[in-house]
């Protein structure tokens, strides 16, 4: 019996890996979408592995936080039509208390840097929203990294 409900599982996991409309993140939609927020605002953006994309307006110091590190930050979150969800000034918290593309993107900043993430659903809040956020939706934050 168990290995029937391993072999039902791997043959699920294989026809989800397969599809090219996976609901919950449309990777190619997501990435475009993206793409195209960057493009319009003149902003180059530096993809990582995850599917985020981060733009650098000033580097910052050197030296730079890790995912475990207790951040202070200035914010501005919105959507790809601009509607603004969240902002926020001297704001602190632990890089492993926030939502993944906040951990991941983050720590490509230095003290004193600014730029923006563009987070893709998957990293984002996806399928639960927080506090009004829209489902399924590309967050894009505008972040200064104050102190760490």
């Amino acid at each position: 019996m168990k290995a029937i409900q391993l072999f039902s599982a791997i043959v699920l996991l294989s026809l989800m890996s397969c599809s090219d409309e996976n609901p919950y993140d449309s990777v190619k939609g997501y990435d475009q979408t993206m793409k195209d927020y960057m493009a319009a605002k003149g902003w180059v953006g530096v993809p990582t592995i995850d599917g985020l994309y981060y733009v650098i307006d000033e580097p910052g110091s050197a030296e730079k936080p890790a995912f475990t590190s207790t951040v202070e930050v200035n914010y501005r979150g919105y959507y790809s039509d601009d509607d603004e969800f969240d902002s926020g000034q001297n704001v602190r918290f632990n890089l492993q208390g926030v939502i993944e593309g906040w951990t991941i993107g983050i720590p490509k900043f230095g003290k004193g840097g600014k730029g923006h993430l563009l987070i893709p659903p998957r990293l984002g809040y996806g399928e639960f929203p927080n506090n009004g956020t829209r489902n399924q939706s590309v967050l894009i934050f505008d972040v200064e990294l104050l102190d760490f």
